[in-house]
Parts: structure tokens; C-alpha cells; sequence
């Protein structure tokens, strides 16, 4: 007896496969066997093709274009002709994990962070290198803050007219109110906030007999005559600060800088002890205003902060400890 060769199987599509409705499940999601494509999420980004596989997208084995159970996992239930309702929980969380911007902000974070430390890093070199420099000219700062002067007078500003860069808004002198031998003289620096016409005291740096940083302090507002500015609107001020000039004075300006840029986080609390101060005093000694107190000749140094420079490189070069 003939054998009728054998019949291929009918090929079924997903438009003639019988749907049962089983009972409803708030936890499964809703989609639509019509579409080959996951209906879109209200502000989510749209799929691409790959990840659509295995969720109604097309298949990857060559199959077809309709979804596979047995290629890629368990079926979603389905109920034709309804849209896709997720849950609201759902929805929010994958709308924040599809937000580029949240993932990059721990990276822009580190990134600020490594900038600073390499800006220090790069301070210190500058602020050893200055007066290695000099020494071994068999000088150091407190000569070349003189600017060539023969004598060393009190009171008297070195150079006589101050340094000043004008496209930075910022200016120093060199002097000495009183020679009593622990300190050789200091510098005070100047910078001029934005469309401010005179220019702010930042802080003043004291060098020893030997030209070696000792101490910054902070003065009242007579001692230098300055255009007085809450710390608060000093922070900004000493972040940018920068001073450049020609001539003998150079090294000496770019050391300014480097100082600064070095011990920015120690002048920044400085000056807010220089304003807590002025408010303890206004409670202790009354005065008809502030203003008033800024003019008190009685008071001169407000706040002030010992200076180590080689502790301060050693600091910078030692690795932080884990979970200090």
C-alpha cells in the first residue's frame, strides 16, 4: 500500500491562536498581540530592536516576527484590543534609571574633586620651588619682597606704588608694622569684586627673618583702608585669585598665588572668624554700628592661622585612608 508522504503542519499566527482570558493579575502588565513593538512608556526612551526581543519584538532565530515563549522565557499574559497599563511604581523607577544625567553625577563629582587636588598639588610645587630658587642665589623672600631696597623702613610699602595687575583686579605690597624679630614683615593682598571700585582685603601672609611663611592673618577695616565685603562674598574672590607682573617681583607674585590657591580652604574659615569675631565684639562692647567697630584703632588683627609649609606638602602627598 502507497505512503502519502507526510504534510508539513499548518503554520499558525498569532492572529488565529485561540486567547483565554485568565484572571486578571494587578502584577502582570497588558500588551497588545497586534503590535510588534512594546507600547512606549509615558516619558521613557523608545526600544530598539534588540531590546524588544523576547518581549513581543521581533525574533533573532529567524522565526518569524511574532513573539516566541519557548525562545525567550515565559509569555506575558495577553488581552487583544487593550493597551498596556504599568504600574505606576514601575513606571517612575525605570524613568529614573533611564535618565543619563543621574548616572554621570557621581563621575563629575570625582572628576571637580581630582581638578582641585591637582590644582594643590600644583600650588605646592610652585610655593617650594620660589624660594628654593632664591636660596640658592643665596637669597630669599623677605629680600626680594623689597624689590631692591636698600633699607627696610616701617610702615613704608615695598614696592612703593604696590603691584598691581589690572586685568586681574588684583594688587599686594610688602611691610612691616614693627620690627620685634619673630617677624620680618608680611604681605597684604587685594582683590577687587566685580564692578567694585576699590579693592578687598583678603588676608596678609607673615614671613619670619628667614623668608618662611609663619602665619595668615586678617585685619579690621582702618588697618588697610579696604572696601569691606562679608566672607561670604570673599570665597568667590579667593578662588579666582591671581596676580602676574614683570620684573624682579614675578617670582614673587606667582609664589602669592601658588600660597593662595594652597591654603584657599584655611583663608575661606579665616575669614568667617574674622566676621564671627567682629559680632562677638558687638555684643561685648557696644558700638553705634558695625561700621563704627571696623574704625576701632583698638582693634587691628581679627582672626589669624599658623602656617607649616613642608607639613602642608606632607598632607597633600600621604594617600587618604580608607574611610577616614
Amino acid at each position: 500500500m502507497a505512503h502519502k508522504p507526510p504534510q508539513a503542519p499548518a503554520q499558525l499566527h498569532p492572529q488565529s491562536l485561540p486567547i483565554e482570558s485568565p484572571k486578571k493579575d494587578p502584577h502582570d502588565q497588558i500588551l497588545d498581540p497586534t503590535q510588534n513593538h512594546l507600547p512606549r512608556h509615558r516619558g521613557s526612551n523608545p526600544l530598539s530592536p534588540a531590546d524588544r526581543i523576547g518581549a513581543g519584538g521581533p525574533c533573532s532565530a529567524g522565526c518569524g516576527s511574532g513573539p516566541h515563549p519557548s525562545h525567550h522565557g515565559r509569555s506575558q499574559p495577553m488581552w487583544a484590543g487593550k493597551p498596556l497599563r504599568p504600574r505606576e511604581k514601575e513606571e517612575k523607577e525605570k524613568c529614573r534609571q533611564w535618565q543619563p544625567l543621574r548616572a554621570i553625577q557621581p563621575l563629575r563629582t570625582q572628576k571637580v574633586t581630582l581638578r582641585a587636588a591637582e590644582q594643590r598639588l600644583g600650588a605646592a610645587q610652585t610655593a617650594v620651588d620660589v624660594p628654593l630658587a632664591y636660596a640658592q642665589r643665596g637669597g630669599h623672600l623677605a629680600t626680594a619682597a623689597l624689590a631692591g631696597a636698600a633699607t627696610f623702613t616701617e610702615m613704608v610699602h615695598y614696592p612703593r606704588r604696590d603691584v598691581v595687575d589690572a586685568k586681574a583686579g588684583t594688587r599686594f605690597y610688602y611691610h612691616a608694622h614693627r620690627h620685634d624679630g619673630a617677624e620680618h614683615g608680611h604681605f597684604h593682598l587685594f582683590h577687587a569684586g566685580p564692578g567694585q571700585a576699590g579693592f578687598s582685603h583678603l588676608a596678609a601672609l607673615s614671613l619670619n627673618t628667614h623668608g618662611w611663611p609663619t602665619k595668615w592673618f586678617t585685619t579690621n577695616e582702618w588697618v588697610t583702608g579696604e572696601t569691606w565685603l562679608p566672607a561670604h562674598q570673599m570665597a568667590p574672590l579667593l578662588q579666582h585669585f591671581s596676580i602676574r607682573c614683570m620684573g624682579r617681583l614675578a617670582p614673587v607674585a606667582r609664589w602669592l598665588t601658588a600660597m593662595v590657591h594652597l591654603y584657599g580652604p584655611e583663608l575661606q574659615q579665616l575669614l568667617v572668624q574674622r566676621d564671627r569675631q567682629l559680632d562677638q565684639l558687638m555684643r561685648t562692647e557696644p558700638h553705634p554700628s558695625a561700621a563704627h567697630l571696623r574704625q576701632d584703632r583698638r582693634i587691628e588683627v581679627l582672626s589669624e592661622v599658623l602656617v607649616d609649609l613642608p607639613q602642608t606638602i606632607a598632607h597633600l602627598q600621604t594617600p587618604a585612608t580608607p574611610g577616614a
